[in-house]
């Protein structure tokens, strides 16, 4: 078998047509597949992240758009100190460099603290564990409201305002809560002035009879004032006559 005749002629050209097709596909495509990639990664470009915090929402979006990035509102939150629709967050943060396309995540400040579902309380809670409960939950509490005849120290019902709230309810922050408390009846009692009048110790017959006697000293002094008295008469009666 003549192999030479694979190289040459008709015969040959197919031969090395295939080869050279054949290397122009290893070479070719893993170099096609490399500058695609590069394409489509945006390889060794960098963009640096510009900062929009505290920035109004609108402008942020307007600065990373011209920096050709995607914004992307993500979450949002309520700080006070700031306008409602104020960036308070971002990510990838200020001075990052990342590649166009990107997308940076930014939190908005709300327009006031968003609702929160009140827990079940009324008659589930003391009023400590139910004070300590809301004031986790970033509630305020007014002074609470007692109530006689309930079930002493729980909460019996809680209102905000003139609303009385229900377990599970979404209830705003802003204002502040009131629990209204068990407290037991007061039992008033009729004081019988009898009972605690004040009561004389009865003398023994013994002390009365010693209360009755006149005593020496006594008789003494008595029979002195009738003699000065006496003295005293006969001297008014001399002057008279």
């Amino acid at each position: 078998m003549n192999i030479k005749k694979y190289f040459t002629g008709k015969s040959g050209l197919i031969f090395w047509g295939n080869l050279l097709l054949a290397l122009g596909l290893v070479v070719g495509i893993p170099y096609f597949v490399f500058i695609s990639l590069g394409a489509c990664t945006h390889h060794g470009e960098k963009i640096e992240v510009p900062d929009v915090t505290l920035k109004p929402k609108g402008s942020a979006i307007e600065m990373l758009e011209k920096a050709e990035l995607v914004p992307i509102l993500s979450d949002s939150t309520y700080d006070k100190q700031y306008a409602p629709g104020t960036i308070l967050a971002q990510f990838p943060k200020a001075g990052n460099e990342v590649k166009s396309g990107r997308q940076i995540y930014l939190t908005v400040n709300m327009h006031g603290y968003p609702p929160v579902e009140l827990p079940d309380l009324a008659r589930n809670s003391t009023e400590r564990l139910a004070t300590i409960r809301l004031k986790q939950l970033g509630f305020t509490l007014t002074a609470p409201k007692y109530i006689e005849g309930e079930t002493a120290g729980y909460v019996i019902y809680i209102k905000q305002g003139n609303h009385t709230l229900s377990a599970g309810e979404k209830v705003h922050k802003e204002k502040p809560l009131t629990l209204y408390v068990g407290v037991a009846p007061v039992d008033t009692l009729e004081v019988d002035e009898d009972i605690y009048s004040p009561i004389t110790p009865r003398k023994t017959e013994s002390e009365d009879a010693e209360t009755d006697a006149p005593s020496s000293d006594d008789g003494e002094s008595h029979e002195i004032h009738n003699n000065a008295a006496t003295a005293d008469d006969e001297d008014a009666f001399d002057i008279d006559f």
